[in-house]
Protein backbone atom coordinates (compact mmCIF):
# COMPACT_ATOMS: atom_id res chain seq x y z
CA UNK A 1 0.00 0.00 0.00
CA UNK A 2 2.87 2.27 0.52
CA UNK A 3 3.63 2.04 -3.16
CA UNK A 4 0.09 2.97 -4.12
CA UNK A 5 0.20 6.01 -1.85
CA UNK A 6 3.46 7.04 -3.46
CA UNK A 7 1.86 6.71 -6.92
CA UNK A 8 -1.08 8.79 -5.80
CA UNK A 9 1.25 11.40 -4.39
CA UNK A 10 3.17 11.45 -7.67
CA UNK A 11 -0.07 11.88 -9.64
CA UNK A 12 -1.13 14.72 -7.40
CA UNK A 13 2.22 16.36 -7.72
CA UNK A 14 2.14 15.92 -11.48
CA UNK A 15 -1.42 17.28 -11.65
CA UNK A 16 -0.54 20.22 -9.48
CA UNK A 17 2.84 20.77 -11.08
CA UNK A 18 3.17 24.18 -12.70
CA UNK A 19 5.57 24.88 -15.52
CA UNK A 20 7.27 28.27 -15.18
CA UNK A 21 6.13 29.49 -18.62
CA UNK A 22 3.31 27.17 -19.69
CA UNK A 23 1.39 26.83 -16.42
CA UNK A 24 -0.38 23.70 -15.13
CA UNK A 25 -0.80 20.51 -17.10
CA UNK A 26 -4.42 21.38 -17.87
CA UNK A 27 -3.38 24.78 -19.17
CA UNK A 28 -0.67 23.14 -21.28
CA UNK A 29 -3.21 20.74 -22.77
CA UNK A 30 -5.47 23.64 -23.66
CA UNK A 31 -2.61 25.64 -25.16
CA UNK A 32 -1.21 22.71 -27.10
CA UNK A 33 -4.70 21.66 -28.16
CA UNK A 34 -5.28 25.12 -29.56
CA UNK A 35 -1.88 24.99 -31.23
CA UNK A 36 -2.69 21.58 -32.67
CA UNK A 37 -6.02 22.85 -34.00
CA UNK A 38 -4.29 25.87 -35.52
CA UNK A 39 -1.62 23.65 -37.04
CA UNK A 40 -4.35 21.41 -38.44
CA UNK A 41 -6.08 24.42 -40.02
CA UNK A 42 -2.79 25.65 -41.47
CA UNK A 43 -1.99 22.19 -42.83
CA UNK A 44 -5.49 21.91 -44.30
CA UNK A 45 -5.09 25.32 -45.93
CA UNK A 46 -1.73 24.35 -47.34
CA UNK A 47 -3.16 21.11 -48.72
CA UNK A 48 -5.87 23.13 -50.47
CA UNK A 49 -3.30 25.49 -51.93
CA UNK A 50 -1.18 22.54 -53.05
CA UNK A 51 -4.21 21.09 -54.88
CA UNK A 52 -4.89 24.45 -56.59
CA UNK A 53 -1.25 24.84 -57.63
CA UNK A 54 -1.22 21.26 -58.91
CA UNK A 55 -4.31 21.95 -61.01
CA UNK A 56 -2.74 25.14 -62.37
CA UNK A 57 0.50 23.29 -63.14
CA UNK A 58 -1.37 20.53 -64.97
CA UNK A 59 -3.34 23.11 -66.95
CA UNK A 60 -0.14 24.96 -67.84
CA UNK A 61 1.49 21.69 -68.99
CA UNK A 62 -1.54 20.88 -71.11
CA UNK A 63 -1.51 24.34 -72.69
CA UNK A 64 2.23 24.07 -73.30
CA UNK A 65 1.81 20.73 -75.04
CA UNK A 66 -1.00 22.15 -77.18
CA UNK A 67 1.16 25.16 -78.01
CA UNK A 68 4.06 22.87 -78.91
CA UNK A 69 1.78 20.86 -81.20
CA UNK A 70 0.64 24.08 -82.88
CA UNK A 71 4.28 25.18 -83.29
CA UNK A 72 5.13 21.82 -84.83
CA UNK A 73 2.28 22.21 -87.32
CA UNK A 74 3.41 25.74 -88.19
CA UNK A 75 7.02 24.55 -88.60
CA UNK A 76 5.87 21.78 -90.95
CA UNK A 77 3.89 24.28 -93.03
CA UNK A 78 6.90 26.62 -93.13
CA UNK A 79 9.14 23.76 -94.30
CA UNK A 80 6.67 22.92 -97.06
CA UNK A 81 6.55 26.58 -98.11
CA UNK A 82 10.35 26.79 -98.20
CA UNK A 83 10.54 23.63 -100.31
CA UNK A 84 7.93 25.00 -102.69
CA UNK A 85 9.78 28.32 -102.94
CA UNK A 86 13.05 26.51 -103.71
CA UNK A 87 11.34 24.49 -106.45
CA UNK A 88 9.82 27.63 -107.94
CA UNK A 89 13.19 29.38 -107.79
CA UNK A 90 14.82 26.46 -109.61
CA UNK A 91 12.10 26.58 -112.27
CA UNK A 92 12.55 30.34 -112.63
CA UNK A 93 16.31 29.94 -113.09
CA UNK A 94 15.71 27.25 -115.71
CA UNK A 95 13.29 29.53 -117.58
CA UNK A 96 15.80 32.42 -117.36
CA UNK A 97 18.53 30.20 -118.83
CA UNK A 98 16.21 29.11 -121.64
CA UNK A 99 15.26 32.71 -122.41
CA UNK A 100 18.89 33.85 -122.41
CA UNK A 101 19.91 30.90 -124.57
CA UNK A 102 17.08 31.66 -126.98
CA UNK A 103 17.71 35.42 -127.16
CA UNK A 104 21.45 35.27 -127.63
CA UNK A 105 21.74 32.42 -130.09
CA UNK A 106 23.60 33.31 -133.28
CA UNK A 107 20.85 31.80 -135.41
CA UNK A 108 18.67 34.81 -134.55
CA UNK A 109 20.59 37.73 -136.06
CA UNK A 110 17.94 40.34 -135.20
CA UNK A 111 18.41 39.92 -131.45
CA UNK A 112 21.16 41.83 -129.75
CA UNK A 113 22.48 41.54 -126.26
CA UNK A 114 20.84 44.19 -124.07
CA UNK A 115 23.52 46.13 -122.17
CA UNK A 116 23.15 45.70 -118.45
CA UNK A 117 25.13 48.66 -117.22
CA UNK A 118 26.06 52.03 -118.60
CA UNK A 119 29.69 51.02 -118.81
CA UNK A 120 28.84 48.01 -120.95
CA UNK A 121 26.78 50.27 -123.19
CA UNK A 122 29.65 52.71 -123.58
CA UNK A 123 32.06 49.86 -124.29
CA UNK A 124 29.77 48.39 -126.94
CA UNK A 125 29.33 51.84 -128.48
CA UNK A 126 33.08 52.26 -128.81
CA UNK A 127 33.39 48.81 -130.30
CA UNK A 128 30.58 49.19 -132.82
CA UNK A 129 31.31 52.73 -134.06
CA UNK A 130 27.66 53.69 -133.63
CA UNK A 131 26.82 57.02 -132.01
CA UNK A 132 26.00 56.79 -128.30
CA UNK A 133 22.62 58.43 -128.79
CA UNK A 134 21.30 55.37 -130.61
CA UNK A 135 22.12 52.95 -127.76
CA UNK A 136 19.33 52.11 -125.34
CA UNK A 137 20.49 51.87 -121.75
CA UNK A 138 18.40 49.90 -119.35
Amino acid sequence: MAESSRAEDARKRHKNWVHPYLGTSEQMQRKFGYTARMAGEVIGGLEGEIKEVTKERDLARKQASQTQEKLDIIAAKADKAVDKAEKLEAKLEAVDRKVEDHLYQPEFPNTAKVPRTRWEAIGEARDSEEPESDIIIR
